[in-house]
């Protein structure tokens, strides 16, 4: 029997880039580190849902101190600083 995927596309952004969900699953069952899967899903134009992360973290038992703090380092080693602090200011915001 074969596994299905737990990444699942979710939609697109307005300059066309495919924003999946499912990251969260993938990190925490599999340990999947987080940078490598960012910096592949950068090198093929790919977007995570953060809000979707941030969630199911949550529903995983996650403080959000926690998940605010491994987002943080792995964003930023992926996409840099300033696309870093937009996306945990919204993480914030959203709190």
């Amino acid at each position: 029997m074969r596994k299905q995927n737990p990444i699942d596309i979710i939609g697109e952004t307005t300059d066309d880039k495919i924003v999946v969900k499912g990251l969260f699953k993938m990190y925490d069952t599999l340990g999947l580190p987080l940078e490598v899967m960012f910096d592949e899903l950068q090198a093929k134009g790919i977007v995570p849902s953060w809000i979707d992360f941030y969630n199911e973290a949550k529903e995983a038992g996650w403080k959000h101190k926690t998940i605010i703090s491994r987002l943080s380092e792995s964003i930023f080693d992926v996409w840099g600083k300033d696309f870093r602090d937009m996306v945990i200011s919204k993480l914030v915001e959203y709190n």
